[in-house]
């Protein structure tokens, strides 16, 4: 298992960012990181909305699948066997096409590019709770909760990533890690190296980087679901 680092974060005030949904007033590193923040967020706007159409006509690279339960299997068999054991597959065999709502296994990241449910205008996204029945998710207003995993009915748009050269141990590790949060606040005003609030895809980067994968594609000073779907380590397995 990769060596988990855990970072401290330094604090000074930070006033609320003006449109976000369930921002709170915080500590963070200063007001350069602020407006940082809220530059990125406009910027990425157009980036989730030429997303969320990709997703609704793309087709998951069944080899790619293929090729990481191979190694899976070989690697890290117990992330096979639970993955084989879920209600992803169907007569035996894994399958993208399964009728049930729930979605992915222990440690797996979930994707959705919906905006008016998720509360803000990047999407959202959530880690698969250890008995694959609940995602553990960072929500406005309710902070970091467990939330039933019913991603197929819940969301018109969503995606299942696995992390490419994870063992069991790293998937363990990021639910684990998750699952620590319980009970934090939500809020976008916070750069992504402290641990103290969360918003949906800071609480999922930061799970995986701890397990030792580095998840955000253009390493900027927040991470949107895009970012982490668009990273060269993560594997699409399921996609509506």
């Amino acid at each position: 298992m990769r060596l988990k680092r855990f970072l401290a974060s330094t604090s000074c005030t930070l006033m609320l960012l003006g449109g976000v949904g369930g921002v709170v007033e915080a500590s963070t590193n200063g007001s350069s990181e602020q407006e940082e923040i809220k530059i990125e967020l406009e910027q990425k706007i157009p980036e989730t909305e030429a997303l969320r159409e990709k997703t609704k006509t793309e087709k998951v690279n069944l080899k790619k699948v293929e090729k990481e339960l191979k190694w899976m299997k070989k690697h890290a068999p117990e992330k096979y066997e639970q993955v084989m054991n879920s209600s992803d597959t169907v007569q035996g065999e894994y399958s993208t096409l399964s009728s049930s709502n729930a979605l992915g296994t222990n440690g797996d990241i979930l994707i959705t590019y919906d905006n008016k449910t998720s509360g803000w205008n990047h999407g959202h996204a959530a880690i698969v709770r250890w008995d694959n029945s609940y995602v553990i998710e960072a929500w406005p207003n309710a902070g970091v909760r467990y939330y039933t995993n019913n991603w197929k009915s819940r969301f018109t748009t969503w995606k299942g990533l696995w992390v490419s050269g994870a063992d069991g141990a790293d998937y363990d590790y990021a639910e684990y890690y998750a699952r620590l949060q319980h009970g934090d606040p939500y809020s976008v005003a916070y750069g992504k190296y402290q641990d103290s609030y969360w918003y949906c895809s800071l609480l999922v980067w930061k799970a995986w980087y701890q397990a030792g994968f580095d998840l955000d594609d253009d390493g900027g000073v927040l991470v949107t679901p895009g970012d982490i779907d668009q990273d060269s380590q993560t594997i699409t397995f399921a996609s509506r």
